[in-house]
Formats: C-alpha cells, sequence, structure tokens
C-alpha cells in the first residue's frame, strides 16, 4: 500500500485503485490523472507558501527544488516531480465502469474535483448509491463518457461542469427545451434561454451552476419535487426578477442568487437552514426567510442598498457579523435609537456614543456577531460603555458580541442562554463572569486570551467545554464545583480553581 499525506487528507494506491481520503470523512475512488493532480496541487501549495514566506530564496535565472516541486525563474513556471505514483501496471477505467461502494475498509461517498477529467477511455459510469457528492469538473473532458447513471435519491450535490465536454454533455439530443438533466438533475440551461424558466417537474436537484450566466431569464419556476439546490446555480441571471419555490427544500446553497442584479423580492423555500451569499443584491427589496432557518451568516445580506424589507423568524439562533450592513434597513436613520439598531427580536449593531450602563430592550431574542466592533474591517471600538445589563428574553448570544467594548467592566449573562460562544469578551475590561447554570456548552475560544479576567464562576456541574474553551487567561481562575467538568477541565489544562461556595 502505498500513501501519500496531503495536510489532513492523503491519496493511497493498493496496486489496483487509488483511493482519496480527505480530513471530512469523504472517500473517493480516483484516476491516476486524479491522484497525480491531487499531488500536484499539494506539493505546489506547500511550495508555494514556503517561498512566500521566504523559506526558499529565489533568485533569478535559478533552479531549485520545493517540495518535490521544480521552480525555474522566480517561480515563473514549474513541474511536477512523481515520487508518489509508480503504476506503470496500472489502468484507468476504461469502457463501461461501475464504481463499486467498497474498497477494502473504504466506502466510496463522494467523487471529489477532477477525480476522473480526461478520461477519454471511459464511455459508461454506474456511481453506486452511497455516493453524496459529485465535486466540481468531476468527469470534466471525458469526451467519450455517454451513458452515466447514480441515484437521484442520495445525491445531494453535484458541482459545477461536473460531466461538462463528456459526450452525454455535447450531445444535442440529450437537451429537452434547452435544458439537461440527468437522473433527475437539472444539470445545465443554455445561456440564451429567455423569459421564464419551469424546472421539469420530478427533479430532485439543481446542480451548481446550472443556470449560471443565463443572463435574459426573468422568472424561475420550481416544483416542490427539487430538494436540493446547490452553490452559483442561478449565479449571473442579471435579468432575473422572480424566483418560485413551489415547495421546500433540504438543501440551499450559499451564492445560489449571486449577481442576480434585477431581483427585488426573495422569499426562500422552507427548509433552507443557513443563509449566506446576498449580499450586494442592490435590487433586492424584500426577503421572506422560513422558519427553518437557524443560522444568518457573516455578510448574508451586506450592500442590498435598498432591502428595507426582512423577517427574523423564532428559529434562528445566530447572526453573523455584518449580516446588514449597508442594507436601506441599517442606513435608515429612522431604524436606529439611541444609537442601536434591532430587527425584529435581535440586537444587530450599536456604535459610539453610547450610555456608560446600556440596557438591552426587554424582549430581544438574540445578541448578533461583533455588535459593538468589526475587528476584521477595522471600525472603531465601542469605548463608552461600562457595563451591560442583559434581560433574560435573550436566548442566543453570537460569537465576539461583546468583543470591542474596550471599558467594559460588568455584564450579566440572561439565565436562560445554553452556549457559551467564542470571543464573546474578548478585549473588555471584566474581571469576574458569572455563567449561568443553563449553559450546557463552551464553544472553542470562549474565553481565549482574556488577559484581565480574573474568576469565571461555571454553576453547571455538567458543561461540555470544547478544545481551546478556556486558555492563554493568564490570570484566570475557574470556580465551579469539586464534581464538575470544570473542575476536570482545570486540572486537565493545569488552570487555577477554587472550589464554588454554597
Amino acid at each position: 500500500m502505498n500513501t501519500f499525506t496531503l495536510w489532513e487528507d492523503y491519496v493511497t494506491y493498493d496496486g489496483k485503485h487509488f483511493i482519496y481520503c480527505d480530513g471530512k470523512g469523504h472517500n473517493s475512488l480516483v484516476s491516476q490523472s486524479g491522484a497525480r493532480y491531487l499531488e500536484y496541487y499539494y506539493r505546489n501549495s506547500q511550495a508555494y507558501s514556503a517561498a512566500m514566506h521566504g523559506v526558499y530564496a529565489c533568485p533569478e535565472e535559478s533552479v531549485y527544488d520545493m517540495y518535490g516541486v521544480i521552480y525555474k525563474e522566480k517561480r515563473c513556471s514549474s513541474y511536477e516531480v512523481d515520487t508518489f505514483i509508480d503504476s506503470s501496471n496500472y489502468h484507468d477505467p476504461e469502457g463501461d465502469y461501475t464504481i463499486y461502494s467498497q474498497y477494502g475498509d473504504y466506502t466510496i461517498n463522494y467523487i471529489c474535483r477532477l477525480g476522473f477529467n480526461n478520461n477519454t477511455a471511459l464511455t459508461s459510469i454506474n456511481i453506486p448509491d452511497t455516493v453524496t457528492t459529485i465535486e466540481h469538473e468531476a468527469f470534466k473532458n471525458c469526451i467519450n463518457l455517454n451513458s452515466i447513471t447514480f441515484s437521484s435519491d442520495s445525491i445531494t450535490y453535484i458541482g459545477e461542469d461536473a460531466f461538462y465536454n463528456t459526450a452525454f454533455f455535447n450531445t444535442k439530443l440529450n437537451f429537452e427545451d434547452d435544458a439537461l438533466y440527468l437522473c433527475n438533475w437539472l444539470i445545465k440551461v443554455t445561456e440564451d434561454y429567455s423569459g421564464t424558466f419551469t424546472v421539469k417537474e420530478g427533479t430532485k436537484g439543481i446542480a451548481s451552476g446550472a443556470l449560471k450566466n443565463c443572463t435574459n431569464i426573468t422568472d424561475i419556476i420550481i416544483p416542490d419535487s427539487v430538494k436540493h439546490v446547490c452553490d452559483n446555480a442561478f449565479y449571473n441571471c442579471t435579468s432575473l426578477k422572480t424566483v418560485d419555490f413551489k415547495g421546500s427544500v433540504n438543501s440551499f446553497d450559499e451564492s445560489v442568487l449571486g449577481n442576480c442584479f434585477s431581483l427585488e423580492k426573495l422569499v426562500l423555500p422552507y427548509g433552507t437552514t443557513n443563509i449566506s451569499g446576498f449580499r450586494n443584491i442592490t435590487s433586492l427589496k424584500e426577503v421572506v426567510i422560513p422558519d427553518s432557518v437557524t443560522s444568518i451568516k457573516y455578510d448574508a445580506f451586506s450592500g442590498c442598498s435598498n432591502l428595507c424589507k426582512i423577517n427574523i423568524p423564532d428559529s434562528v439562533t445566530h447572526i453573523g457579523c455584518r449580516a446588514f450592513l449597508n442594507t436601506a434597513i441599517f442606513n435608515n436613520k429612522d431604524s436606529w435609537k439611541d444609537n442601536v439598531l434591532y430587527i425584529d427580536n435581535w440586537l444587530i449593531k450599536a456604535i459610539d456614543p453610547l450610555t456608560p450602563v446600556l440596557y438591552i430592550k426587554e424582549g430581544t431574542k438574540g445578541i448578533a456577531s461583533n455588535v459593538f466592533n468589526d475587528v476584521l474591517h477595522h471600525e472603531p471600538n465601542v469605548s463608552t460603555v461600562t457595563d451591560i445589563i442583559i434581560p433574560d428574553s435573550v436566548r442566543y448570544i453570537s460569537d465576539s458580541a461583546f468583543d470591542g467594548c474596550t471599558n467594559l467592566n460588568n455584564i450579566t449573562l440572561p439565565k436562560y442562554i445554553r452556549n457559551l460562544p467564542g470571543h464573546i469578551i474578548r478585549a473588555t475590561h471584566i474581571t469576574n463572569l458569572h455563567i449561568p447554570a443553563s449553559v450546557e456548552h463552551l464553544d472553542t475560544y470562549a474565553l481565549w486570551a482574556n488577559d484581565a479576567i480574573e474568576n469565571v464562576y461555571i454553576f453547571n456541574k455538567n458543561a461540555i467545554f470544547e478544545p481551546k474553551s478556556i486558555a492563554f487567561c493568564k490570570n484566570l481562575t475557574i470556580v465551579a464545583s469539586l464534581d464538575s467538568t470544570a473542575f476536570s477541565y482545570a486540572k486537565e489544562h493545569n488552570i487555577p480553581f477554587l472550589e464554588l461556595q454554597p
């Protein structure tokens, strides 16, 4: 068995098959060229990183070796030194080929990017129902591949150009009304399609980039059979005004509607759980969010300068930094009161000057990320607040919520929150923090490099600590019961401990 390690991933060759295993639990059969691509990509990335960090000198007109990649003339050109693949007797899949669900200890649940690209000997492929994902360009340029079979019930994602320039893709007779379907998935719509596009009944999914650059499509109607809409599915549909979902979906990936600059109203389908990738759609005025959504991510609607109507359902438990930055709501002075912005029952943003004692209003349910600071984009810290009073109506506090309150001395956490998020009080002057008994889980970096904090009181005996929940707080002492997980965590990580007195 020959194995080549790529960070947390690896490629293994048993003399008959190449298997790529990534750090996320994905196992993919790959061709020799696919394995070669993965090895070369890794070596080239490592070499480039080393060169950029000055590990190797790069004199002009020289030749040098970095991580098995030869570079010439200031990294302007390179070629692969193949030390992994010794496969003179290996033959790539050819003719009518079936990928089995199991190879040794590996269950094949993934077809990786470029895994079979440029295989001109392949004419038919049968993909097992253990596979859930077919990545970008997986079978690209397999020019003789005319038969492809997979289970539409097991597949949840098909990447862009996964079957581009195959015999199946290039056969015009396979297109129905300018649309190419494969095993109940919509793969591609011709870019000159105009007007209203209706996805065929019975379709299970819409592949990444399926309608990309269809600049003349004005409306899309999606039947209730569709359960998966992949990233960039409608990217750059610049004339698109409406998307009509007739049912619910199980996955609705980010950047689905990127560059759709004519879209005015978006009703997201039920089943959507995470929202991201809608930034800078300046035509967008209204968004209806279903109560299946749990997270509105970083930058989700930032730059949607005409967005003036949006709801935040009770299902939402997290709102990321800048999610509504430079929307019409954000930019409207009437949306703010005393320099604080709320949307529905969520605290979204606060800016200086603020009162020294800030009372978050009663009925607030959640607090977004970086309410008081945006360290990634160099907004000024909020320095005027010394005390924050949080009502018990708050159930959710997002990561880095109070980061940047440089004069904050006291905060009272609400008694019903269940998670303590990462970097919650970084760069504050809080010395004592009482974590209520309702908190069941301390996220990674919950208290990380907080030099001011001296005592953290943990009242839940069974609280779960993620790795690095509490670390690099040089003055911190954990105060908790001796029979608690907090005591075990303190002992394991050599953190000073005091017993919590009744």
